[in-house]
């Protein structure tokens, strides 16, 4: 079984970032990049099946969420997950409203939460590698 490719969206989260590649790696393909140019630019050349869109990309898009109907248009079979800094009701609903498929906080446990995301959206066995991420927060 080919592994589902993931392209994460984030303008400076580093840590969150290397977190996702390194607690990820087993199951899926992550592939980063740091703006909405060149997430479009990423889809349009290769094939991913999740976006993980950071809400806040900067000053420059301070609400990312905006783009969700143009990355839906062009691309109308994505799974898109809004990642915020914590439980805004306002922006989580924004974004479910304007097409994302569900949200996640940023955390600790943001591994588990990719893949619990993932295992509703894809129904694939990710449950034996869900029960093992508990170690890999803790790097």
């Amino acid at each position: 079984m080919s592994k589902l490719r993931i392209l994460s969206v984030d303008d400076q989260d580093f840590i969150t970032q290397h977190t996702l590649v390194r607690g990820l790696r087993d199951c899926f393909e992550v592939e980063l990049c740091s703006s909405i140019e060149d997430s479009f630019s990423l889809l349009r050349t290769k094939c991913f099946h999740a976006l993980l869109l950071d809400h806040n990309l900067g000053p420059q898009f301070p609400n990312s969420s905006k783009f969700i109907p143009s990355y839906l248009q062009e691309f109308p079979f994505l799974f898109i997950v809004l990642v915020t800094h914590g439980d805004d009701d306002q922006k989580i609903s924004e974004a479910l409203a304007l097409g994302a498929s569900s949200y996640i906080v940023k955390s600790k446990s943001i591994c588990r939460d990719v893949l619990s995301q993932m295992n509703l959206r894809f129904n694939r066995p990710f449950y034996d590698f869900l029960n093992s991420t508990s170690s890999l927060e803790k790097r």
